[in-house]
């Protein structure tokens, strides 16, 4: 989890990460892997496995290092946007497996959550 502060709508940060993840481009399908997660008045990135770790459904308990890489590069690319400014201090990285979506593209793909915020 890295912690954020918005400084545009949370609405257009989270229609945002939902053109963010693995893409599967001959099915149209789009996994968003980061969410916008808001707990006591602190928002945070948080991945979907930490996600579950925080609400104790252990479907995945396996978060690893490429997952915590896939959350610092979202983390950039929103802050490069304009969207979000860094509250705590990280690494940036690169995931070379994710896929952005451009606004106009979503409406062709089917976005499947694997949590609900």
């Amino acid at each position: 989890m890295i912690e954020v502060k918005t400084i545009s709508n949370p609405n257009l940060i989270k229609e945002t990460l939902n053109r963010i993840g693995i893409c599967n481009k001959k099915e149209k399908k789009i996994y968003p892997s980061v969410y916008l997660y808001e707990k006591d008045g602190v928002q945070f990135l948080i991945h979907f496995k930490e996600f579950f770790l925080l609400t104790r459904k252990n479907a995945y308990d396996n978060i690893n290092k490429h997952d915590e890489n896939r959350v610092n590069y979202v983390a950039s690319l929103l802050k490069r946007w304009g969207l979000i400014d860094y509250i705590e201090k990280y690494k940036p990285s690169n995931d070379k497996h994710l896929s952005i979506l451009k606004k106009d593209e979503i409406l062709e793909y089917n976005i499947l959550h694997k949590i609900k915020l």
